[in-house]
């Protein structure tokens, strides 16, 4: 990926998922982004981005979707600060106050917004995140062996029981974003001003779950991280609540808090088993190490799923 004439690449990032970069544009920003795996139906997901996405004209969020050259998405945001960044390793100042709260809230009912929407059959019925997520935990992965320490270390029975959670996820019933993170989601300055999260690649005929799952996983591996290194109070959780808040709404209906809490514990396997292959892949052979910390938290919340997280 190399930045077209006139725009400066402000980073560029290559993992085992996808490479990304991020450049200055003549309005804004341009994410340009592109899977490491080939993604089925690309050219259609991309088609149902562009004509059924929601109008999101009186929220703060904006769903951004892409044109595509060749398999490259390209995306133009407003701001160039991905929330994930701005929570990690330390939440900014926005992200402790009041205005984190809104703009977690104004995030959930965008995305109970999108769920609203009926499901488009041009689009698969499986992201290509959790396409990946069965490869490794059924070792059909091409990799470099990275992901299978992780998950030896997690112990065959856990592995079991995601393979199950895997197959028994609800029916597709709903239009999903199919890859909804906080490194998809740009703001500017002030948060509650403007939220672009980009979609389109992983567009999905899904589960709501799977969407709400993938921003709650998110924020527990967040908090669990911040709790083991010693630092009192928990800013992700209160965001967690804020998100899954402003999804209920005046949604009719129970919200299945069983199933977004399996989907975040697949979530961060699937994130555990990403970040072991890339930084393989980069040569850092300390990583196995540092992801150990994860086998009991996982292990936990596969046994005891009394104990997750509030919010979800």
């Amino acid at each position: 990926m190399t930045p077209r004439s006139g725009s400066g690449a402000l980073w560029h990032r290559s993992t085992a998922v996808w490479e990304q970069q991020l450049c200055t544009a003549e309005t804004g920003f341009e994410l340009r982004r592109r899977f490491c795996r080939r993604v089925d139906a690309l050219p259609a997901r991309t088609e149902v981005a562009a004509d059924r996405l929601p109008d999101s004209s009186d929220s703060p969020v904006r769903w951004a979707s892409p044109t595509l050259r060749d398999e490259t998405a390209v995306f133009t945001v407003r701001g160039s600060a991905q929330i994930a960044e701005q929570l990690w390793p330390e939440p900014g100042r926005f992200w402790t106050d009041r205005t984190g709260v809104e703009a977690f809230t104004e995030l959930g009912r965008a995305l109970r917004q999108l769920h609203t929407e009926p499901p488009d059959f041009r689009l698969p019925t499986s992201t290509p995140h959790l396409e990946r997520l069965a490869a490794y935990l059924d070792d059909r992965c091409d990799t470099s062996g990275a992901a299978t320490a992780v998950l030896t270390d997690l112990g065959a029975d856990v592995v079991a029981v995601l393979r199950i959670w895997l197959r028994e996820l609800p029916p597709a019933d709903a239009l999903g974003h199919g890859g909804l993170s906080l490194g998809s989601t740009f703001v500017d300055a002030d948060p509650t001003v403007h939220i672009d999260v980009v979609v389109g690649p992983e567009l999905v005929r899904t589960t709501p779950a799977v969407d709400l799952g993938w921003i709650v996983g998110e924020l527990m591996e967040f908090s669990y991280l911040r709790a083991i290194r010693g630092i009192p109070g928990d800013p992700y959780r209160r965001l967690a609540t804020a998100f899954t808040t402003g999804y209920r709404g005046s949604m009719e209906g129970p919200m299945d808090d069983e199933i977004v809490h399996r989907v975040a514990l697949l979530r961060i396997v699937l994130h555990l088993c990403d970040y072991a292959e890339t930084v393989r892949l980069n040569g850092d052979a300390g990583a196995h190490a540092h992801l150990a910390i994860y086998t009991p938290f996982v292990r936990g919340l596969v046994a005891h799923p009394d104990h997750r997280e509030e919010g979800e």
